[in-house]
């Protein structure tokens, strides 16, 4: 792992337990990821990383960005009709609610592709937790590998850029550290007992 981190600048990260009111179960319970050392994360990294990538997967990683902060704006998960309404209102080519047949050729979209096969890929690959609600309605929360490779800052400054503005509210950084500590606590506690 050492060797990993520091020839490459790759670290393993395994599932957190949950996120908000969600344990996550399955696969994405007991699973590790490959992620990018987070100290050497920066706007300059992301960029390098982006460079020479090709339409369909600039497009993915804009979708799964844009599916990240929608879903973090509303507390952590969202139903999954109304995920749709909202990437409708962004990008009216988009469908605005889920069709019956994933491969219907309403969900295709030039220069974005499949709307309801990325959402089944940032599923697969624990982006997005998928689950009831008390109404037993689909609903969408932040995944196991959101958290550890994408991370609520950076979820954060991407809907900061998205909206316009120079830098990130701080009283949004300082929910997400007073959250994250408040958790911390939480699950060392339960550790102990």
């Amino acid at each position: 792992r050492d060797l990993l981190r520091d020839a490459w600048g790759y670290d393993l990260a395994p599932a957190p337990p949950s996120c908000g009111d969600v344990e996550f179960r399955g696969q994405a319970k007991d699973a590790w990821y490959l992620v990018y050392d987070g100290r050497l994360r920066s706007a300059a990294h992301a960029t390098l990383a982006a460079e020479g990538l090709g339409g369909a997967e600039t497009a993915y990683r804009g979708v799964l960005m844009a599916c990240l902060a929608l879903i973090q704006a509303n507390q952590g998960a969202i139903r999954e009709k109304e995920l749709y309404r909202q990437l409708s209102a962004i990008d009216p080519r988009l469908p605005d609610e889920p069709t019956q047949n994933p491969k219907s050729a309403r969900n295709e979209v030039d220069g974005v592709g499949n709307l309801a096969l990325l959402l089944d890929a940032f599923k697969d690959a624990h982006y997005l937790v998928l689950s009831k609600d008390t109404e037993d309605e689909p609903t969408l929360s932040l995944g196991p590998r959101a958290l550890v490779d994408v991370g609520r800052f950076q979820i954060c400054q991407f809907q900061a850029d998205a909206l316009g503005h120079a830098e990130v509210d701080g009283a949004m950084i300082q929910e997400l550290a007073d959250n994250s500590a408040t958790k911390d606590a939480a699950d060392a506690a339960d550790v102990q007992q």
